[in-house]
């Protein structure tokens, strides 16, 4: 079998390709060379081998390979070797594996034949230049490097059938040399080079062979001949040699550079760092050490780190004097120690403030090998000042060079952390205590975040501890730091954090730490700690607390257990309901074990520390009213059982919201608080269930307000206040409670949402005043007529805005006062001015106070319609929460009959809503599409009276609105609207009103009715599009609508109303409606005005009538059929016939594809019989030319014409 095929597989790109290529070659030529020593073994004995003193000689080998390997071997050398020259990566990869490998397994091929192959092969002339130049020096470097993975250098065992060495101490020497020649050719090529140098001093170290120690001798001597230039290379040499050759006298051979012959010692480290950086001493130092200076870069650093890295982490710690990795990563990394060293490495450490991205980039690169190589909780030690600066400046913003690199360590340590969460909490603590723990904020990023993401329960919790001591403080510090606010900064810190990781929605909850946090904030923003309380039940109070806490700290913690307790509301657990509903406030992900809301445990925590009064006070004064009323509310929240009533729950709640604010000293609701009590307490008393509820209306005095409406009023007042606490609590409350709201609830509740406006109205005396005043100052400004034309383009530029009444008052009063001051000074000349009456006589004062006083008014004038802005803007605010409210109970009570109302009173806003409330308007949008419109619930006992009311409304919005993108929603309210009609056998309410809606569309010129509302009807609820076939059919014929283009729509009305219908009912429809039809076509044909239909109005209507025809037949009806129903005397295809004769059918070949197919649906009897007898049929004779049709020409859409076409003479 040949082994060329194998050959050409080397070169694959793909690696596992190669590889396989690569076993079965060297198998078979492995095979090979069997058969030739079982054949030739006589021809070898035969074969003198060199002698000791000619182990070198090429010659002498030749001999003894050329008796002793197969011709396949000898080919495989020649072809492996010269294939390290290919420019191809792909093919340098495995032919140098290829080799490796046939040099270890044959024992008859030396090392000298070997090199002597590979130089021949990679035989550099003066000729050769730029890619053949690359291509020949790795060629050699990689046929060396394949004959010291072979071993062949280091055999010990002679050939087959000889007794000479096969490698010897100048065959070593050869290599290594030709390694260190091909390291200084080049720049790019030095690393791999002396990485080969590497290898062959390992495999040195491993060998047996008796030239071992001449061997190491040559190399230290070649190597350290100069011990005070020192290169990355050479220090990873002098490590590894270090490891590998550890009797050597290296004391001896690394002085002075190196005291005690220890590399890695801490005194050493600068000299180490200065030799990885490659970076040169300040030339002026002539006493310094030498580097080379390397003129590339590549993103991977040197191999010398590995090698440094690899040293470290193998010492078992028993050389005192060496440094640890830390103290390097220090030094040579982060250059912590520059200003005492006084070296160069220090101005260009990989994070000094002038280092180059590249090198910075390798200082990231090492880090992450590091993360993952030391023990975590040795991590915190390597996090550096000079890292940590330049790490935190690009992870802060993407604009970075390598903001990429920073994400990427921090991506490093979550995933370390993840793997042992203990130390994840050391970890945190030297982030944000180098960021005085505004790392998160500094960086842009979430990185302590996530890493207390990946953190179990226990390591959250040592976290919070940790935030509460920082929180307390040192009980040793001084007066002095206190008084500098270094404490209380510290605190409010703490208190951020706190408050952080309980909102985080990546930091797994348990409630445990939950407990804490809620107990801390409730202590410290409510009370006074006076001692510790060690038998307290609370934790939080086993705590001393040296330094009370300052106004500003207890105002944030009662700021922060507000924000915690809203977040708690809006990340309730997911539960049983509709799709974005808002379930019972508990615990977030984590609940407690008995499902208590986070607020009753907030409120039995609130009431251990109010009996605590020996360690502790409340910081508010409490008044007589106050504490009155927290024990009222709560026997009133003890009297509310725990039965699982959503109404009981969101009452319990609003009661307990009321009672924890009660404590703040900003607290001034106590009007409301009682109401809600005495409200709570009459609910809860006089009915058991939400339906006793309901019926409580009917005997209740119409002078005592309602107890539910109470409620909701005060919700409805939480959503105007600046709290989010508040507001989310409404939200939260009202959620629980919808379902007992009664209609005058209701009206309450729509009633926040009616339009109002903004302005000051003006009373009637002062209007009349006003009109006065405008006259006047019309009066005074009529003879100046230059000003009123220097003027003219500011009165137009603000012609369209409305001029505020008021600020017409207050300009005439002020030009009122000026005139009148002006004629008090001419009664006193008025001798003097008689005979200069057109000049003003008021003097430059007066002018000026004038001036400054319009100035003021104008100012005055800005900033109220500023205001008016701010008001309106918080209007529609105020609106947006009120429609959540309204979209939380629709989804609660689908089959409300209040919804009808509600529907109403969205349109409203969907329809008049103006362009600052454009969110407003897509919210409600969204309610009326995505919410009430999908609600396949019925309302049961359902008031037709009113349900048609709101329907005719709707149509009467509909036909007032002209804004294309509220149709979808009208659409959709109608559709709901019907469909409970409709299940309650209401068809001829519903009929009645989409009767007045079409004959409005249809017959009203300037009707802007959307035709889809009708769609909807005949395609969603044909039993009740039945009732209006008759009109629709009138609208059909010429005449019958105002317009053509309703003349189309009526005929695609048809067509949705029969898409739902038996054959039975279009049977019944078609002879009425292909009369219909009929004369719509004959008037068109015989039509010659303006009025008649457009070419894509006649391909709609043809269309329309072509779906109608398929549908009124089943599909394996004969043709005879379809023509008795639509045209059994012939009139229907007659007026196609003529439709087809009209210059818009043979111009338009879509039209006449449509029309063609009509005729062969309606007028052919049996087409495939009459193909035959046309043919022999005379002119005139023929039926279908009787009718106008002549059926050879016929032809259905995708059918060939298989003959020409005749003429027939009419």
């Amino acid at each position: 079998m040949s082994t060329l095929p194998l050959y050409w597989k080397l070169s694959s790109p793909a690696g596992e390709e190669r590889l396989s290529a690569s076993i079965d070659l060297i198998s078979s030529i492995e095979r090979f060379q069997i058969d030739h020593t079982a054949i030739s073994s006589n021809s070898v004995s035969d074969a003198v081998a060199p002698t000791n003193s000619a182990a070198n000689s090429t010659e002498g080998w030749a001999t003894y390979i050329n008796a002793a390997t197969s011709e396949d071997v000898k080919y495989a050398l020649r072809r492996l070797t010269r294939g390290l020259a290919s420019p191809n990566e792909s093919s340098r990869l495995g032919f140098a594996v290829a080799l490796t490998e046939l040099l270890e397994r044959i024992p008859t091929v030396t090392a000298v034949q070997v090199i002597f192959l590979v130089k021949e092969a990679s035989e550099i002339t003066s000729s050769v230049r730029g890619q053949l130049l690359r291509d020949m020096l790795f060629a050699r470097l990689f046929g060396l490097n394949c004959i010291v993975e072979a071993g062949l250098l280091f055999k010990t065992d002679p050939p087959p059938n000889t007794s000479t060495p096969p490698a010897t101490i100048q065959t070593f020497q050869t290599v290594f040399t030709d390694f260190i020649s091909l390291g200084q050719q080049k720049t790019w090529l030095r690393e791999p080079a002396w990485w080969s140098v590497m290898t062959l001093l390992k495999e040195l170290a491993k060998s047996e062979v008796p030239w071992k120690n001449e061997a190491v001798d040559g190399v230290v001597s070649l190597i350290f001949s100069d011990p005070r230039e020192w290169s990355a290379e050479k220090l990873a040499v002098a490590i590894q040699m270090q490891h590998d050759f550890p009797t050597l006298d290296w004391h001896k051979v690394l002085s002075p550079t190196f005291e005690d012959g220890q590399i890695l010692a801490l005194s050493s480290l600068p000299i180490v760092a200065t030799a990885l950086h490659d970076m040169p001493l300040d030339g002026n130092d002539e006493e310094g050490l030498k580097t080379t200076v390397r003129a590339d870069w590549k993103p991977q650093p040197h191999f010398a780190w590995d090698i440094v890295i690899t040293e470290y982490l193998r010492q078992d710690g028993t050389k005192a004097e060496n440094s640890t990795i830390h103290d390097f990563f220090r030094v040579a990394v982060d250059g912590e120690n520059a200003p005492e060293m006084n070296l160069v490495y220090c101005m260009e450490s990989l994070f000094g403030p002038n280092t180059t991205p590249e090198r910075r980039f390798w200082g990231f690169e090492i880090f992450r090998k590091l993360v993952v190589l030391i023990p975590v909780t040795d991590l915190p030690r390597i996090l550096t000042k000079n890292f940590m600066r330049t790490w935190m400046g690009h992870l802060s913003s993407k604009d970075k060079t390598l903001h990429k690199a920073a994400r990427q360590v921090a991506e490093d340590i979550k995933e370390t952390v993840e793997k042992d969460q203990e130390a994840g909490f050391s970890l945190v603590m030297a982030l944000l205590g180098g960021t005085d723990g505004q790392f998160d904020r500094i960086t842009n990023s979430k990185t302590v975040e996530s890493i207390l993401g990946t953190m179990d329960a226990a390591g959250i919790k040592a976290y919070v501890d940790h935030l509460v001591l920082q929180a307390y403080g040192d009980h040793t510090s001084d007066n002095s730091s206190v008084k500098d606010g270094a404490l209380n900064s510290k605190r409010l810190w703490a208190i951020e954090q706190l408050s952080a990781t309980l909102r985080s929605t990546v930091i797994p909850q348990s409630d445990t730490w939950i407990s804490i946090v809620l107990q801390f904030f409730l202590l410290h923003g409510f009370f006074t700690v006076k001692k510790k309380n060690s038998r307290s039940t609370i934790e939080i109070l086993h705590r001393p607390l040296h330094v009370p806490f300052s106004e500003a700290a207890h105002a944030a913690c009662r700021q922060q257990i507000y924000a915690c307790l809203t977040h708690l509301y809006t990340t309730s657990a997911p539960g049983k309901g509709r799709p974005g509903e808002t379930l019972t406030p508990i615990a977030s992900s984590t609940t407690t074990s008995d499902a208590v809301p986070w607020i009753s445990k907030t409120i039995d925590l609130l009431t251990v520390l109010e009996q605590d009064r020996k360690h502790i006070s409340l910081l508010c004064e409490e008044s007589a009213d106050i504490v009155s009323l927290r024990k009222r509310s709560r026997v009133v929240i003890k009297s509310i059982p725990d039965d699982g009533d959503r109404v009981r729950k969101g009452l319990k709640v609003l009661l307990q919201s009321f009672l924890l604010q009660s404590c703040d000293e900003s607290f001034n609701a106590v009007d409301s608080f009682e109401e809600i009590i005495e409200a709570v307490a009459n609910l809860e008393s006089t009915k058991s269930s939400v339906q006793q509820t309901k019926n409580r209306a009917e005997v209740e005095d119409d002078d005592e307000p309602n107890p539910i409406d109470v409620i909701i009023d005060s919700l409805i007042g939480d959503l105007e206040k600046g709290s989010s606490y508040e507001r989310e609590t409404a939200n939260v409350v009202f959620d629980l409670i919808c379902g007992a709201l009664q209609s005058s609830t209701m009206d309450l509740l729509l009633t926040q949402l009616t339009p109002r406006n903004p302005l000051p109205e003006v009373e009637e005396d002062e209007t009349s005043d006003i009109e006065l005043n405008d006259r006047e100052v019309k009066k005074d400004d009529s003879p100046d007529s230059s000003s009123s034309e220097s003027s003219s383009e500011d009165e137009s530029d603000d012609s369209d805005e409305e001029v505020d009444p008021e600020l017409r008052k207050r300009i005439a009063l002020a030009l009122q006062v000026a005139d009148a001051h002006e004629n008090g000074n001419g009664a006193v000349n008025q001798d003097e001015s008689a005979g200069s009456d057109d000049e003003p006589t008021m003097d430059d004062d007066q002018m000026i106070a004038l001036d400054d006083k319009l100035a003021e008014i104008f100012r005055s004038a800005r900033g109220t319609k500023n205001e008016l802005k701010g008001a309106q803007r918080q209007a529609t605010i105020f609106k947006t929460r009120v429609v959540d409210f309204v979209e939380t109970y629709t989804k609660r009570n689908p089959t409300s009959d209040q919804i009808p109302r509600i529907l109403k009173c969205l349109l409203d806003i969907a329809t008049r809503s103006s362009s600052d409330e454009e969110q407003l308007k897509q919210k409600v949008f969204k309610i009326i599409r995505s919410g009430i419109g999908q609600i396949k619930e019925f309302i049961p006992n359902l008031d037709k009276s009113a349900v048609s009311i709101a329907l005719k409304d709707i149509h009467a919005m509909a036909s007032q609105t002209q804004n294309p993108d509220v149709t979808p929603v009208l659409v959709a309210s109608c559709h709901y609207l019907v469909r409970n009609l409709l299940h309650s056998n209401a068809d001829q309410l519903v009929s009645d009103v989409y009767l007045s809606s079409l004959d409005e569309a249809f017959t009203k010129k300037r009707s802007t009715f959307p035709v889809k509302v009708l769609e909807d009807l005949f395609r969603n609820h044909p039993r009740c599009g039945w009732l209006l076939r008759g009109r629709l059919i009138d609208f059909c014929r010429p005449g019958g609508a105002i317009s053509t283009r309703r003349q189309v729509q009526a005929v695609g009305l048809i067509k949705e109303l029969l898409q739902g219908s038996t054959f039975e009912q279009i049977n019944d429809l078609v002879p009425t409606f292909a009369l219909a039809v009929t004369q719509l076509y004959e008037g068109q044909a015989g039509s010659t005005s303006s009025s008649s239909m457009t070419t894509p109005e006649l391909r709609e209507v043809s269309q329309s009538l072509l779906t109608i025809v398929k549908k009124s037949a089943p599909m394996d009806a004969p043709v005879t059929t379809t023509q008795a129903l639509w045209n059994p005397e012939g009139t229907l295809g007659y007026a196609i016939a003529k439709v087809q004769d009209m210059s818009q059918a043979k111009n338009s070949a879509p039209l006449k594809r449509t029309l063609t197919a009509l005729q062969l649906l309606i007028s052919a009897t049996d087409v495939a019989s009459d193909k035959k007898s046309s043919r022999k049929r005379k002119k005139g004779e023929d039926s279908s030319v009787a009718n106008g049709v002549d059926t050879a020409v016929v032809e259905a859409p995708g059918v060939k014409e298989t003959k020409k076409r005749k003429k027939v003479e009419s």
